[in-house]
């Protein structure tokens, strides 16, 4: 990257699995998925920073995009933003009580299949923005598993 540049970059990765040919227990796709975060590591910024690394993000992009637009495969975005500074803000109006994404039409997500880790109102805890198909969000809100460790919508403010 140039000495002079500002900004956030984007690195991903990906782990997939296949149905027909994976493990898909959960220990061997948690391990699967660990592997590739694992990835994105030092050697992995340091590469961007080269000489050639805005070509090398570029690839990476244009190589996500035809992986994703083969309207085959199902996908899921998984982010974090948990000790991003997003919390310590203050554009002058004191620090925010809570801070969120948004979408530009409430009725279209601007991702489906989303999960975005945040640090709680709270600091205690991380919420997670889930965008799920309807059917797959009401599987996910029975899940009495899922409900022993987490809450499903609480308000932020409320906890705050």
């Amino acid at each position: 990257m140039p000495e002079n540049s500002v900004g956030n970059s984007l690195l991903g990765t990906c782990a997939e699995f296949d149905p027909n040919t994976s493990d898909l227990e959960l220990p061997s796709m948690a391990a699967q998925l660990q592997e590739a975060v694992a990835n994105v590591n030092g050697e992995a910024i340091e590469e961007l920073k080269g000489e050639n690394g805005h070509f090398k993000f570029v690839e990476s992009l244009r190589m996500s995009m035809e992986r994703f637009s083969d309207f085959k495969s199902e996908y899921y975005l998984t982010t974090s933003m948990c000790n991003s500074g997003t919390k310590e803000a203050d554009f002058g109006f004191g620090k925010p009580v809570w801070a969120c994404t948004g979408n530009l039409n409430e009725d279209i997500p601007t991702f489906m299949n989303r999960m975005i880790m945040v640090d709680s109102c709270s600091g205690d805890g991380i919420e997670v923005w889930v965008t799920l198909e309807k059917q797959v969000m009401d599987s996910l809100r029975s899940n009495f598993e899922l409900l022993s460790f987490a809450s499903v919508d609480p308000s932020p403010l409320s906890i705050a």
